[in-house]
């Protein structure tokens, strides 16, 4: 079966700027955790000390813009991490023909698929959050939403350690400017992991709210390093171009299909459209016959003779 092709691709391409993607990921998740957070404390859903992020998708309306806002996040961030993973693995090659080390090669190839792992589960464990909310399924979503915080730690600390390796061999690919800003991000992104887990076990012991602010306030800074961490490949994406073209699984590109609605099935015509907004077959093009090269026209003269006299009998 041959690809449909929709004929307003622009020669039957889609580009999309992966800058673009990364600014997009990054700001919609930031902004869908602050219009949840203000729906939150404005309707009075969650008074008396800081919510958490789960907190604040717990009610309508906020509950719905919690659940679409960060699971098309999850989305964004699958297709974020493959592409990641791709440059990475681009940068590996230009290692390979630098360096002519197996070993290394096989160990940044293994950091890379293991950063690609980590990645996914932190896309995957982000849909899970935003799906299963805390009032509704409690267990899948604090599971779901433990597994987040870990593996987008181990995602931000495995790429920094990874591009701090390929800079050595190709410093004009990673800047060491952004290479630094990277390893803050991943400082602040720990230290915010450590208190996750401390001011969590001082609120069980202690039930003291003000264990539970400080839990809450460490769950929004290692949000914010997370989608900071993805921000900083903006440079590194810019030069870059997504890039969706349909074609035939022979690998030809397909001819233009359209829907005639007055015709019982599609088939695989031209088409155009008249004036009665009618879409009627295209005739088919021939090639044009190639025209001999130019040369003086043959001038052609005719002589007229008079008629022969016939001979007397």
């Amino acid at each position: 079966m041959p690809t449909i092709t929709v004929e307003f691709f622009h020669n039957h391409k889609v580009q999309l700027s992966v800058k673009v993607l990364t600014t997009w990921l990054a700001v919609q998740t930031i902004v869908t955790v602050m219009i949840c957070y203000i729906c939150a404390v404005i309707l009075q859903h969650r008074l008396g000390y800081l919510p958490t992020i789960s907190e604040t998708g717990d009610y309508s309306p906020e509950a719905g813009i919690f659940s679409f806002g960060l699971s098309l996040s999850g989305f964004i961030l699958i297709l974020f991490i493959f592409i990641l993973y791709m440059l990475r693995n681009h940068y590996v090659y230009m290692v390979k023909d630098l360096v002519q080390d197996q070993e290394l090669i096989d160990e940044l190839n293994s950091q890379n698929r293991f950063n690609l792992f980590y990645g996914i589960v932190s896309a995957l464990c982000l849909n899970l959050t935003a799906t299963f909310r805390s009032l509704e399924v409690p267990i899948v979503h604090y599971i779901a939403a433990s597994l987040l915080f870990a593996s987008s730690w181990c995602f931000m600390i495995t790429g920094t350690m990874l591009d701090e390796k390929i800079r050595v061999y190709l410093p004009e690919k990673i800047s060491l400017q952004n290479l630094r800003v990277k390893w803050v991000i991943v400082l602040i992104g720990s230290l915010a992991l450590f208190g996750l887990f401390f001011f969590f076990v001082l609120y069980l012991r202690t039930d003291n709210n003000l264990y539970w602010n400080a839990f809450a306030l460490c769950e929004y800074s290692l949000l914010l390093s997370f989608c900071s961490f993805c921000f900083s490949f903006w440079n590194c994406f810019a030069d870059y171009q997504l890039s969706l073209r349909l074609i035939h699984s022979s690998g030809e590109e397909p001819p233009v299909l359209r829907y005639s609605p007055d015709a019982t099935e599609m088939t695989p015509l031209l088409v155009e459209q008249n004036n009665n907004n009618n879409w009627i077959p295209k005739p088919p093009s021939y090639p044009e016959i190639p025209k001999p090269p130019s040369e003086e026209p043959l001038q052609v003269m005719m002589i007229t003779q008079p008629p022969v006299p016939s001979s007397p009998q």
